[in-house]
């Protein structure tokens, strides 16, 4: 069953890793407006799907929704989804697509803050360690060569668009476990695009610029929503300090995908970075016996 969820895991990361660079490539074609709403629609058609056909979610579990997890799933699909991807988009435009996956997963660090913000939770030593190696490879990830450092030229815009939209994502983190108490993943992942899709729908109408099919759009729906489900059956399987751990391959297959696509190149403070983010997260998740 371990090698079942590492499986999983690992291709739910070269999903993402084909979203992020097929996003990158789509841009030249079509408006970055309409694939974020593409996205959205074509990843919850894509669970849906298989919720139904795998009877994943029961009826049971719809009809115990309250009004406060209902607000939930639509503060989450607001600032997760709505806010959150077409920031993240938006900044791939302006930044390379391996520097973005980077970026995004400095996750951690935010939601390690927010945490002892909001819940007052206790950070560790590991957890302080964790988070200052994460921040010195956001800094040499964004920075990209020594002379950017010494001149304080730390972040593009794009870097700072994709942490924004980083940021949101760690937001959304604290009340979507406590959602999983008693929802599926399946049916907040539904639930969560399902809002962000009526939200950009609507915005685009407005803007006159809807278009509801896209080649790249549909890819990129199909396999975000993909990644979704082979990362949360994955999470079953797994503990979650392992989940993150494998799930950290998604730069890697992103910077693969990258330099035969688009030609992107890691420098070698990069590379580095890259390196103190797997030991940045291995300390964040070392509380938990792996």
């Amino acid at each position: 069953m371990k090698k079942a969820g590492i499986i999983f895991v690992v291709f739910a990361s070269v999903c993402w890793a084909i979203e992020t660079v097929t996003a990158k490539f789509s841009f030249a074609y079509v408006d970055f407006l309409q694939i974020v709403f593409q996205q959205g629609f074509y990843c919850f058609l894509t669970v849906l799907v298989f919720s139904l056909l795998t009877r994943n979610i029961k009826r049971d579990e719809l009809k115990n929704i309250s009004k406060k997890d209902l607000l939930s799933i639509i503060f989450i699909g607001i600032i997760g989804s709505f806010i959150a991807y077409p920031l993240f988009y938006y900044g791939v435009t302006k930044t390379s697509a391996v520097n973005a996956n980077l970026l995004a997963h400095t996750q951690p660090i935010f939601v390690a803050i927010l945490g002892f913000i909001l819940l007052k939770e206790r950070l560790s030593n590991n957890d302080i360690i964790g988070g200052l190696l994460l921040f010195i490879s956001a800094v040499l990830v964004s920075s990209r060569t020594f002379g950017n450092i010494f001149r304080l030229r730390l972040l593009s815009f794009g870097d700072l668009i994709v942490l924004c939209a980083t940021v949101c994502w760690a937001i959304v983190v604290i009340p979507g476990k406590k959602l999983l108490e008693r929802l599926s993943p399946n049916a907040l992942v539904i639930g969560r695009f399902f809002i962000s899709s009526i939200l950009l729908a609507a915005l685009l109408v407005t803007l006159g610029r809807f278009s509801i099919f896209s080649v790249y759009g549909v890819t990129i729906g199909l396999v975000t929503g993909t990644g979704y489900v082979l990362y949360y059956n994955g999470l079953k399987i797994l503990k979650s300090a392992q989940t993150a751990m494998i799930e950290l391959a998604t730069p890697f297959f992103t910077t693969v995908l990258a330099f035969f696509v688009l030609d992107e190149v890691l420098s070698f403070l990069q590379v580095i970075g890259f390196l103190l983010l797997i030991l940045g997260v291995y300390f964040i998740s070392k509380n938990e016996n792996i």
